[in-house]
């Protein structure tokens, strides 16, 4: 007899699609419907309101830019939601050809709460 043990301790693996067709044909017709809504207004956000989609055409790309490609994340969280995302592949970037300039602000946990606390202090 064979036993199988899930690494991880949890069943991610079966919850979560790791494709964008692996989303659309899941076998089970309410999760497939769900993740199909869950794409449809990650892609409806991402045009209307975020305002970071835009369609271009081949040749109106400059000879030196290249594009970047993406990849779509799924996550079922446990309260129930979909949660779907349209991720840059950024490490497919060269820079001074693709990019000029990157930047990721931080803050450190001990930074945000003395802010916090002055903010609650002052009203």
């Amino acid at each position: 007899m064979v036993e199988f043990i899930l690494v991880g301790g949890s069943d991610d693996t079966y919850k979560n699609p790791h494709t964008l067709q692996g989303a659309s044909n899941h076998p089970d017709e309410h999760e497939r419907k769900m993740w199909r809504e869950a794409i449809r207004k990650e892609f409806r956000d991402m045009i209307y309101n975020q305002k970071v989609w835009r369609h271009v055409k081949n040749k109106d790309i400059p000879d030196n830019k290249s594009l970047i490609g993406c990849k779509w994340v799924f996550k079922k969280k446990n309260n129930g939601v979909y949660r779907v995302r349209l991720c840059a592949i950024g490490y497919t970037q060269i820079p001074g050809i693709d990019h000029e300039y990157a930047f990721a602000p931080v803050v450190g946990e001990s930074t945000f709460r003395l802010v916090l606390a002055i903010g609650l202090y002052n009203g």
